[in-house]
């Protein structure tokens, strides 16, 4: 009986903070788009072709849309990448994914996802694959409570 009660007592401290957590990731690729631009000065009408690129890096950002990163994260080396843990000290909290890049946060489109407000914290897992004769392959997932 005792243990029955001490195993009961673990699920209801456990449940509810594992209820709360999310696991977001990051598209491998960005999806090819075909995008109508403003009629320039010139009179000239035109469409822009975004081509599908690759997840070359990630990071997170806590305030508005496009804000610049205004908190220092806690980095851990480990095998194939790094571990990143983000609190988040105000409002707005953005999953930023890169694509393009040729290098880990070099890339030259951004995939701003908007993650709930209610999480205080965010552990972002950047892994690489090394491929032969081509461009490093990277994964991005953020655990979120």
């Amino acid at each position: 009986m005792k243990a029955l009660l001490k195993t009961l007592l673990v699920i209801a401290v456990v449940l509810p903070r594992a209820a709360v957590a999310e696991i977001i990731t990051c598209p491998e690729r960005f999806p090819s788009a075909e995008i109508r631009l403003p009629e320039g000065q010139t009179g000239r009408q035109g469409t822009a072709r975004l081509l599908s690129a690759r997840l070359s890096g990630a990071y997170m950002v806590s305030g508005d849309l496009y804000a610049e990163q205004e908190f220092i994260p806690d980095i851990k080396k480990v095998p194939g990448g790094h571990d990143i843990t983000y609190s988040f000290p105000g409002n707005g909290r953005w999953l930023v994914c890169e694509y393009g890049g040729s290098a880990r946060l070099a890339g030259s489109v951004q995939w701003w996802d908007k993650l709930n407000p209610r999480f205080t914290e965010c552990e972002l897992k950047l892994r690489e694959t090394r491929l032969q004769h081509a461009e490093s392959k990277w994964s991005a997932t953020a655990n979120c409570k």
